[in-house]
């Protein structure tokens, strides 16, 4: 019986994933360029 709640408890996070997934790349292709570029930017000492 908790194996099965726990799985009915689960699938709703996972469809949140599913969708919420175009949102986290497209976020993820607009500031990993400028984290590299702020990171070239700073001197190393």
């Amino acid at each position: 019986l908790a194996d099965t709640l726990n799985a009915l408890m689960a699938i709703p996070n996972l469809i949140a994933l599913l969708l919420l997934s175009p949102v986290v790349f497209k976020l993820t292709r607009e500031r990993v360029p400028l984290i590299k570029q702020s990171l070239q930017e700073k001197p190393t000492s």
